[in-house]
């Protein structure tokens, strides 16, 4: 026999947890009186448990048994005596919980949770029926009762070190292996499948503010909760990431089953978890993928719940089911993100160059380096697409660090062919704030022994306002290794005169949105005027985008214009290309 004052006082400390106060209690009381005063035949019933009969739980087995245990019982009469409090409830709880044979099955005892939480839901909705409000208040006070009782039950099978609920697996490969098991005997005898991805929200939002002690002992209790409150013995739960967890319900019906299971992970994931006396709320999201509608392997199921609970991140109701083009755009960067890892590792990634010409006789000063990325399945990715897909990732800066590499290899390489181009790279408000930038920067330029001048840092006037000391920090270091500072796509965002006028820079690009169109809108050529007067009047080098005809060309010329880039004057090129167009031909070659 165990010993109840353990016991008790780890439902004590439950209680806390789980949000069952004194105010609940007491809802709970007076939903029992009001039962048998209202509807004494129900209470009556309820005794004599002939209410469950018909009743089904969420993965629609019926819940008929041999009845409640004893301590069981007794806390049913204990509510509908009104006879319920703190002390009380903790002593029921620890008599019901000690009282449990170790060798019972774990079905067996949550059916029991789910009798009384039965026999009273329906109780509330008989006598509070007319007050939703009311109903609803009381509706949750039994849940938070139901939840504290498996709560109970998984604290005693890991001190007893006996683990009667689902596997647990910590590991990505083996949660996949495990998958992939339980796909091959469906695939054996025709029946459905399920794979729910969790994202409870909270964890990161812990290991931040307490610590990932705080976050690691959350990550403990919701994987308690997912496996005593929702899934079966037969069922497995994954550990994918810091806040997500992957469900599979090994064997369904249909996809009914599926988001009766996900309401009830959004149920049991709303109770608060305690910090201390801090109540902490998560904001859970679930995604579910079918087999065999959504995919007969394992990764695509886990891709496609993973998709879907990135739907439901933003869906009011907080689950969604996968279907084909699901219509969000964060969607499409969770499908490119494995495609983009991939090109990484396997170097199928490339840089073009963007020619910059002097407006009077097109003469070529400079590229701007940019991103390609052909995929085989969804053939050219743009490169803002890339970047975006890049930054969702958090694969940012790797993606910098190669594109800077290859950037100053190739620049050594125009350079020893006679072509002396300043290249230009654009770096986002992340790379900015990344200490090691100078200094990753200076070593490339000795690597591969370029001119500090050569290079151009494109920074976008969103990075300069993000974190402006940061920013100017940095680049008062990339300034003093001699590097050209030049800010990007000017006029789009909201920079102060201020912070443009304090920050080191070399080059102001005016973004292609006012150039494309300055022939036909008078008032953008009288904006391009004035920023063009405005970055000489800052000692600027200035550099028209998007420029697409010959008479823009000679307009911005007429204005002052420094350099002019676009379509008109030549689309980015491949290295070999730019340098048979424009390096000086060698000793050698063909005329």
């Amino acid at each position: 026999m165990r010993d109840e004052a353990l016991v008790g006082d780890a439902a004590a400390r439950l209680m806390r947890e789980y949000g069952l106060d004194d105010e609940r209690i007491a809802e709970l009381t007076e939903l029992g009186r009001a039962v048998c005063e209202s509807a004494p035949e129900l209470a009556s019933l309820a005794r004599r448990e002939a209410l469950l009969s018909h009743a089904v739980d969420t993965f629609q087995r019926p819940l008929v048994s041999a009845g409640m245990s004893e301590p069981q019982r007794q806390l049913l009469d204990a509510l509908l005596r009104g006879e319920l409090d703190r002390d009380r409830l903790k002593t029921l709880l620890a008599r019901w919980a000690a009282s449990v044979n170790p060798e019972e099955l774990i079905d067996r005892v949550r059916l029991d949770c789910m009798r009384l939480h039965e026999l009273l839901r329906v109780g509330a909705l008989r006598v509070y029926g007319a007050d939703p409000w009311r109903c609803e208040m009381a509706l949750e006070a039994l849940e938070r009762l139901a939840f504290l009782q498996l709560a109970t039950l998984t604290w005693i099978a890991d001190a007893e070190g006996r683990n009667p609920a689902p596997q647990t697996l910590p590991d990505y490969t083996p949660f996949m292996e495990k998958l992939g098991e339980q796909l091959a005997a469906r695939q054996a005898d025709g029946h459905g499948l399920a794979v729910l991805t969790v994202d409870c929200g909270v964890i990161s939002r812990l290991d931040g503010l307490w610590g990932f002690h705080v976050g690691d002992a959350a990550r403990t209790r919701i994987v308690q909760r997912l496996r005593m409150g929702v899934l079966r013995a037969r069922d497995v739960l994954g550990e994918i990431g810091r806040d997500e967890f992957a469900c599979v319900l090994s064997t369904i019906s249909g996809p009914g089953v599926a988001l009766l299971a996900a309401q009830k992970i959004l149920r049991m994931l709303a109770a608060p978890v305690m910090v201390g006396e801090t109540e902490i709320f998560a904001r859970p999201a679930v995604g579910v993928a079918i087999y065999p509608d959504n995919g007969a392997d394992a990764a695509s199921l886990l891709l496609r719940s993973k998709i879907a609970c990135h739907a439901a991140r933003d869906s009011a109701d907080r689950v969604v089911v996968y279907r084909e083009k699901q219509e969000n755009p964060r969607l499409q960067l969770l499908l490119y993100e494995s495609k983009l890892r991939a090109a990484i590792d396997e170097g199928r990634l490339e840089l073009v160059y963007q020619p910059q010409f002097e407006p009077r006789g097109l003469r070529l000063h400079g590229v701007e380096a940019l991103l390609r990325w052909e995929d085989s399945e969804f053939g050219a990715i743009s490169t803002h697409e890339a970047i975006a897909v890049a930054e969702s990732a958090g694969l940012i800066n790797e993606i910098t660090w190669w594109v800077l590499n290859n950037a100053l290899r190739q620049c050594a390489e125009f350079r020893a062919r006679g072509l002396e181009v300043s290249v230009s790279v654009n770096l986002s408000p992340n790379n900015l704030r990344e200490p090691d930038l100078p200094d990753f920067i200076d070593r490339g330029l000795r690597t591969w022994d370029v001119p500090p001048q050569a290079l151009v840092v494109e920074i976008t006037e969103t990075a300069v306002l993000a974190a402006p000391e940061l920013v100017s920090e940095t680049l008062l270091r990339l300034k003093s290794l001699g590097v050209r500072l030049s800010i990007d796509d000017f006029g789009t965002g909201y920079s102060s005169m201020y912070y443009l006028a304090s920050m080191p820079l070399d080059e102001m690009k005016i973004d292609l949105s006012f150039v494309r169109d300055m022939l036909k809108v008078p008032q953008h050529q009288r904006i391009v005027h004035s920023m063009i007067e405005l970055g000489h009047s800052l000692g600027l080098t200035v550099v028209a985008e998007g420029v697409e005809g010959q008479d823009v060309v000679e307009r911005l010329a007429e204005l002052g214009c420094d350099r002019v880039q676009g379509y008109f004057t030549s689309p980015p090129l491949a290295p070999a290309e730019l340098l048979r167009r424009y390096a000086p031909p060698r000793e050698g070659d063909a005329a």
